[in-house]
């Protein structure tokens, strides 16, 4: 959640190095993904974005909602 709350308090960089952390930890945590993704979207790092996006396993209907956004 901590990571998800930096970006908000325009601290975007501590909410990045979070999440890559998550994920790195726990890759298939899609919460923690949309989440970067969305962390890297309001940076404008469109490569690192881009680069996440494509590392998603397909479309589930359990995503959340967020993820689905960003895709």
């Amino acid at each position: 959640a901590l990571g998800r709350y930096r970006p908000a308090q325009g601290r975007l960089e501590d909410g990045r190095a979070i999440l890559e952390e998550v994920v790195r930890e726990h890759p298939e945590n899609l919460s923690a993904l949309a989440a970067l993704i969305a962390c890297l979207s309001e940076a404008d790092d469109s490569e690192a974005m881009q680069r996440v996006i494509e590392s998603l396993p397909p479309i589930g209907k359990d995503d959340p909602w967020l993820l689905l956004l960003q895709r």
